[in-house]
């Protein structure tokens, strides 16, 4: 009677502890799944400032021509080791040009760029594919490290709870004050162009107080979306280095032949 109770009490242990190990499994694989699991779509809404990027020797005659405002949309599709950011295929309808010129200026002044900026997260790797002067060009890079600075703010975003950071850096030597909203809820360090880089995906930014701001209008998340992202493979392969010289010595042919003029491109410019 006492063996039969003590192999009674052994069976029951090891049946307990098969019970623990198939709920560790089976917990395990739960979240392994959820992990995978993650990804969707954003659709930003970009908003350029067009008056305040005017020259200011033309600026009070080219604002008769020249809308205040240039909106335009972007897509990014993100899953946790991916991104891939371009323009969206779905854009708002500009306004009627009043007269011919007014159109001619428009279309010349507010072309949007056809940037494609794809980013491996695991890797710390990207890659943007971009056009410049009728030729397409494969720009590597390392992913761009920026000096976050996480200010505590809170917010609520198309109705995800988003904690602002801060960065401050120059381009084409001019000062620029970004900040930016990730959202924790969405833990991937992603977000739309090259901003991202913070713990949480990126769902608002904001540089120079409004002379151009990214929101986030539409969330959906749904991994199979993440199978939109494709690595850009055509054009001319060069590095950011290469890239950078490349336009600044064509820049500078421009400006000799006296074929300097005043655009504004829809895109990520970058150091």
């Amino acid at each position: 009677m006492y063996y039969s109770l003590v192999f009674s009490q052994i069976n029951f242990d090891i049946m307990k502890m098969y019970r623990m190990i198939f709920l560790s499994i089976g917990m395990f694989s739960f979240l392994m799944l959820g992990a995978q699991g993650k990804g969707g779509r954003i659709i930003y809404e970009v908003t350029v400032n067009i008056h305040r990027n005017l020259p200011p020797e033309r600026a009070e005659e080219m604002k008769k021509f020249v809308p205040e405002f240039q909106v335009s949309n972007l897509e990014l599709l993100f899953n946790e080791t991916m991104s891939l950011c371009k323009n969206a295929e779905k854009q708002p309808e500009a306004p009627p040009a009043a007269t011919e010129q007014e159109g001619m200026m428009r279309r010349f002044m507010m072309r949007r760029s056809a940037n494609v900026v794809f980013r491996n997260l695991k890797e710390k790797r990207s890659i943007e594919q971009t056009d410049f002067m009728d030729k397409t060009f494969l720009i590597s890079d390392e992913t761009e490290k920026m000096a976050w600075k996480i200010t505590g703010e809170q917010k609520m975003i198309n109705g995800y709870l988003a904690i602002g950071a801060s960065y401050q850096d120059s381009l084409m030597g001019r000062e620029r004050r970004i900040k930016a909203y990730f959202t924790p809820t969405i833990p991937i360090s992603a977000g739309p162009q090259t901003y991202a880089g913070l713990p949480g995906l990126v769902i608002m930014v904001d540089i120079n107080e409004g002379a151009q701001t990214l929101i986030a209008k539409e969330i959906t998340m749904d991994p199979a979306l993440s199978a939109g992202i494709i690595e850009p493979d055509k054009g001319k392969a060069v590095t950011r280095k290469e890239y950078n010289a490349i336009v600044a010595e064509r820049m500078k042919e421009m400006g000799a032949n006296g074929q300097g003029g005043f655009q504004i491109r829809m895109g990520a410019p970058r150091n």
